[in-house]
């Protein structure tokens, strides 16, 4: 498959108002809220004239529902128009034991006895004048039958032919994992300052801007996109607690002080190593302003060679990437 950079199911899950792939128990778990959105993280482009093809993406456990009839893709909310599309396609779905790291290029071998067919048949797919709701699934497919997904990993393989080969390219949200294994997106509202991270060879670096200077602060880590008690999601809005504009954006886990130095900014170094096996991490900043206290963006971290998911495909190659097409399923 022809890629240019970009991707949506990370089997992002959707829950509630956002579908996407992750668990629904409370507490409930998805990538986070960044990847999820209108604009994620990477564009992915799929051409057309490139089919046939076949390919496959791996899903860690951890984001995907127990039972789900129907699935979609996830299409970016990029503004690219194409005329409606037409091909065949087969989708098998298998509950894997393989790791992302366990994956080969010859296809057949990375697929269990119990892969199942859920559907063989045409995707018609609507034409795109302009931008769209990425919450609605782009080109949505019901199975014969329901899948009941008993971990631990999710492969879906999906074969794609088109009767007449065409120009037109379909742009679709993907997760796409740099080659330097760490990937980092803000989201959420600021009522003060900033937040920044980056990832060296001493480690993961926070860096703090726009606080009030000499004055105390609190990393907070934790996790966004959970739903604390029953129908209470985050963020929270911390403006009944005196701090108007300002919300909670992560279930904070641990808190940290520091103090701002002069200038109004702080940093720290957190020594970790890059995991086999990629994590996701989230920060929030918490400091004093000229008002009051104050609560900055939130950075979600991802940190891994690989393994929230991964694509490997056989048209032109086989390729083995650490990236693939985040869809919707219900």
């Amino acid at each position: 498959m022809s890629y240019l950079a970009r991707v949506s199911l990370a089997l992002v899950v959707g829950v509630a108002c956002e579908p996407a792939l992750a668990q629904t128990t409370p507490p409930t778990r998805a990538i986070p809220r960044a990847l999820t959105g209108g604009l994620g993280n990477q564009n992915l482009a799929i051409y057309a004239s490139t089919m046939p093809r076949t390919y496959q993406i791996w899903y860690r456990g951890d984001q995907i529902p127990v039972v789900f009839r129907e699935m979609a893709m996830r299409r970016g909310n990029f503004g690219t128009a194409h005329a409606a599309l037409s091909y065949s396609v087969t989708i098998k779905l298998d509950a894997s034991k393989k790791r992302h790291y366990d994956l080969v290029t010859n296809l057949s071998q990375n697929l269990s006895t119990a892969v199942k067919t859920v559907f063989t048949g045409t995707l018609k797919l609507p034409a795109v004048s302009g931008r769209v709701d990425p919450s609605n699934g782009y080109g949505w497919i019901k199975f014969t039958s329901p899948f009941v997904f008993q971990g631990p990993n999710l492969l879906i393989e999906t074969t794609e032919t088109a009767p007449v080969p065409t120009t037109a390219v379909m742009e679709l949200d993907a997760i796409n994992m740099s080659s330097s294994g760490f990937l980092s997106v803000r989201s959420g509202t600021a009522c003060g300052g900033t937040l920044s991270t980056s990832y060296t060879s001493v480690g993961l670096i926070l860096v703090l801007t726009g606080a009030k200077p000499s004055s105390p602060a609190f990393w907070l880590l934790g996790v966004d996109n959970i739903e604390l008690v029953r129908n209470v999601r985050l963020p929270i809005d911390l403006g009944p607690l005196g701090m108007p504009g300002c919300e909670l954006g992560i279930a904070p886990l641990l808190a940290f002080p520091t103090v701002a130095n002069t200038k109004g900014s702080a940093s720290v170094i957190v020594p970790v190593a890059l995991p086999r096996d990629a994590v996701q991490v989230s920060f929030q900043g918490m400091h004093q302003s000229t008002s009051g206290w104050a609560t900055t963006n939130v950075v979600n971290c991802i940190l891994g060679q690989s393994g929230l998911i991964n694509t490997v495909g056989s048209d032109g190659g086989p390729y083995l990437y650490n990236r693939g097409q985040v869809r919707l399923v219900r």
